[in-house]
Parts: structure tokens; sequence; C-alpha cells
């Protein structure tokens, strides 16, 4: 009796880049660290169609490696600082009651200390210093802890944390401030279709693996239609984009930049796991990095992670459709006084441009009135 037709979502041709990639990777891991070479080293990638929801490459492990667990869909690792760009859904979007905020806007980075039932809990950046402040968009690039964690508790913890779980990730109602950190575990797979409101115009995607199953005579049986929703506005998502685009620019060396590839890598406590997340048009690929018995890489996400990543993306940029959504007539392009925050006419020393929300640009300053400078968040 002949069996039903199964069609699957994959790309062949990526899927064995996916293959390559990982594998080269995982060697090269192997081959510059002596310690990983007996150690069980292993990686998930997979590659998301943000418009569809296919999976077009899937990989779940080390490709050499013969074991059948599969690291994509069911290994659920802390993800780091690249859980960061979705604090900015809720954040550049409705920021709970507040204004929202826009890449330009400055938060405090100086020392923080949150009080929990626990304990106080003190943050600390990557790099062990402090500024007086920074720009929304300046702590995304430079990959800032206490920025971040005051624009999530700005907005409202419950806030961020709910438009983070509409995106597509798993959090708790109430999480703890350290989930703005990506204190959090999630699996590969999950974390990329988050990124797909970010790689799309604002809404979210279903992975599916299998888009139809139909009898042998060509009748359809089953079709796994494209399930998408909308998470915040399609210039939210420019926003965000801009940012993450300035943030991969120093590693984006090879990919066309008409394109505005855009990604996060991700660290997770002692260097345990390491990541990259991120997109080429509406091509979203996540990467894992780490050790199945749960001990420290080592390593960080631009080390280990994003070697993988960019190998894949570089196919992805000769086969796919790459172009980046256009920059809706809502997001406006204005001069901000860097002292003051407010707008100004034009360019003039002591100001720079950037993108806004024509809805929530601060004030702008005039020459017959007294603004009061807005003060830094936190």
């Amino acid at each position: 009796e002949a069996e039903d037709l199964i069609e699957t979502s994959l790309d062949a041709y990526l899927q064995r880049a996916a293959t390559e990639a990982v594998a080269d990777g995982l060697e090269n891991l192997r081959r510059r660290n002596r310690r990983l070479r007996s150690a069980p080293l292993s990686a998930a990638l997979v590659v998301l169609d943000a418009e569809t929801g296919d999976i077009l490459a899937h990989v779940g492990g080390d490709p050499r490696g013969g074991d059948s667990f599969d690291r994509v869909r069911t290994a659920r690792r802390q993800p780091g600082s690249a859980v960061k760009p979705l604090i900015l859904l809720e954040a550049f979007e409705d920021c709970g009651r507040r204004r929202p905020l826009y890449p330009a806007r400055s938060v405090s980075d100086r020392p923080l200390r949150i009080d929990l039932p626990s304990g106080p809990w003190t943050p600390v950046n990557p790099d062990g210093r402090n500024r007086p402040e920074v720009t929304v968009r300046e702590a995304m690039v430079q990959s800032l802890n206490l920025p971040l964690v005051r624009v999530a508790e700005w907005c409202g913890r419950r806030n961020t944390a709910r438009r983070m779980r509409r995106a597509g990730l798993a959090l708790d109602k109430d999480p703890p401030p350290s989930f703005a950190l990506g204190a959090i575990e999630t699996s590969a797979l999950e974390l990329a279709a988050a990124y797909s409101a970010l790689a799309s115009d604002g809404r979210s995607v279903r992975p599916r693996a299998l888009t139809s199953i139909r009898r042998p005579s060509g009748s359809g049986l089953a079709s796994i239609r494209t399930r998408r929703w909308r998470v915040v506005s399609a210039d939210t998502s420019y926003l965000i984009r801009d940012v993450l685009v300035e943030a991969l620019e120093p590693r984006a060396t090879g990919l066309p930049t008409e394109a505005r590839p855009f990604g996060k890598t991700g660290t997770s406590s002692d260097r345990r796991d390491a990541w990259f997340a991120g997109a080429l048009g509406s091509v979203v690929a996540v990467v894992w990095v780490g050790l199945d018995d749960g001990a420290p890489l080592g390593l960080f996400g631009s080390q280990a992670a994003f070697p993988m990543w960019s190998e894949l993306m570089d196919t992805v940029a000769r086969v796919r459709r790459t172009e980046a959504p256009p920059r809706p007539a809502s997001v406006v392009e204005r001069w901000i006084d860097e002292e003051s925050g407010l707008l100004v006419q034009g360019p003039r020393r002591g100001a720079s441009s950037d993108l806004f929300h024509d809805r929530s640009a601060p004030r702008q300053r005039k020459w017959w009135r007294s603004d009061p400078p807005l003060d830094p968040i936190g």
C-alpha cells in the first residue's frame, strides 16, 4: 500500500549549508581550544522564514556526533544578552503607561540596586564600568546591562515580560528583574520565533516543519497554514532593527549591506552558553553552542556562535531574497540636542540625528521659551 506524501518546509541547499557550518564551527572550536577536544561539545542551528514560518534548516546537534537528541526544539538554555532586543518591543511600542521610548532616549548607567524578597540584586555591566548616562541605542550596541534593566523596570517588568511572551518566549507572568539579561530558559526554535517579529513588520510567526500531507493520489489530507500575529507596530520593529544593524556592523563583513543584516550575541552566566540570533531580510537564524553536561563552555557568543551564523548567512545572501522591510512613513529622522535631549531644527554643534516614531519624538526646543532638559531614565 502506497504511503502518504509529506512535504517538509526544509530547503535542501540551506540544510546542507547549515550542517556544514555547524560541523566546521565545532571542528574549529576543538582545534583552537584543547580542553574542548574531549568535552561533550555540541550546537544547535535553526533557520526560519519570518514571513511563512517555514523551518528552512534544522541542525539539532553535532552532525558528526550521531545522537538523536534535538537541541533546536528540546534543549532549553539561558540566552543571555540575545534577549535584550526583545526588551525594546514594549519600550518602543507602549512602555506601559508612559510615553514610548526611542533609540536616542538617555538612560542612567550608574550603579543599580533592586531590592527583592530574596535580598538585593546589584547587576553590573560586562566591562565592570559605569557611565553617567547612555542612549538606548548605545546601551544595545555596547550590550550594557544596567541601562537595559532600567528600561525594563521603567516600562514595567510585567508589561515587558507580557510583550516578550506575545513574541513567542515562555516567560513567567511576574519574572525576576534578571529576565532582562537573559536569566531565563529558552530553546533555539523559540528564540527564532520571537526574532521573527523583528525581521518582519512586527508580527511573529509560528514555526512549521511540514507544509502539507497528501494521499498517494495527490489529494490533500492536511495543509499546515502560516499563522502570524501582531506583536508590535511596523515602526517599532523597524526602530529595533535599525539599532541592531548598528550592533552587527563591525562583524557583518561580506554580507550585503543593502539587506541590513542585524543580530545580537548572547552569553549566559559563567560563559556556559554561547548564542547568536539575527536575520538577513526575512531569514532568521539562531545558533547555540555549549556543552551537553551543562559545564561552562568558556567562550562568548561572538567567539563560538557567530562564526557559524556568519558562514550560513553567506549562503543565504546568495540564494534567498534578502530585501529588508522598508522604513515606514511613521518613522522619521530628526536632530536632537545631546545635552537637553530635545529636538532642534537641523544639524548644529552638539546635536546628532536619529530615528523616532512620529508619535513619540521629544518636544522641540524653541528659542522663545526655556524647556527643561529630559532627565535620564532611572
